[in-house]
């Protein structure tokens, strides 16, 4: 099996693969897979039903669920994968599974894996008519930040993300992490690079987002793509 790091050109190929199922797993998106592929050592190879995704090499390989076709038995292509590990005296490890992939491979191999629930690697949620309205005791909070905001800054003005606003944005986050310490800190190091990543390719990605002026000036930022038809 050959495996290759990951390049924008496979976008399409990726794309294929992740329409066939519905995704809820932020992990399972090209752009993520992309834009972080430097801080994970991130490689692809092409399997029969589809695509296998490692991260790191030799002892310390990761695996991420295969992508597999529709008409393929996701679970069938884990058990051949942990049989081949098995067979040269590797560890196994699977990482990023949604509750529905755990439940597909626990019914197929039931007690084979030992499956552990890593909280702090969620993805958090929030409905879209909630953020939209911040209605209710919940949101009140956050009403109250809204609230002050507009006030504070009269001429505030929203503007959907485009890659012309790129150097603007890379001056917000270069502003943001110029004060921390961000040189010694790999993760903030790793989000720096994926977001200079994601607006040097941010028409070929897809990406979607928006910016805040004050003043004219772009003062924050939110970047993202869409993860399955809804």
């Amino acid at each position: 099996m050959r495996f290759e790091p990951v390049k924008i050109e496979d976008k399409a190929e990726f794309d294929a693969l992740l329409s066939q199922r519905r995704y809820e797993n932020s992990w399972l998106t090209f752009g993520n897979l992309f834009t972080w592929r430097h801080a994970f050592g991130t490689e692809w190879a092409r399997l029969p039903e589809g695509i296998l995704i490692r991260f790191g090499q030799e002892e310390e390989v990761l695996f991420l669920p295969p992508l597999v076709t529709a008409a393929d038995s996701f679970a069938a292509v884990v058990g051949r994968l942990a049989a081949a590990m098995s067979a040269a005296g590797k560890k196994f490890r699977l990482l990023g599974l949604s509750e529905a992939m755990a439940a597909e491979v626990e019914g197929a191999f039931p007690g084979k894996f030992a499956a552990e629930i890593k909280r702090d690697r969620f993805d958090y949620l929030y409905n879209a008519e909630d953020l939209r309205s911040l209605a209710g005791r919940r949101y009140h909070a956050k009403r109250n930040y809204v609230n002050r905001f507009r006030l504070e800054n009269a001429d505030w003005q929203y503007e959907p993300l485009s890659a012309t606003l790129a150097r603007e944005c890379l001056q917000v986050a270069e502003t943001w992490y110029g004060g921390r310490d961000y040189a010694s800190d790999s993760d903030l190091a790793h989000e720096y690079d994926a977001i200079i990543e994601s607006f040097r390719y941010f028409a070929e990605l897809d990406y979607l987002g928006g910016a805040i002026r004050i003043a004219g000036k772009v003062q924050a930022f939110t970047i993202g793509e869409q993860m399955n038809a809804d």
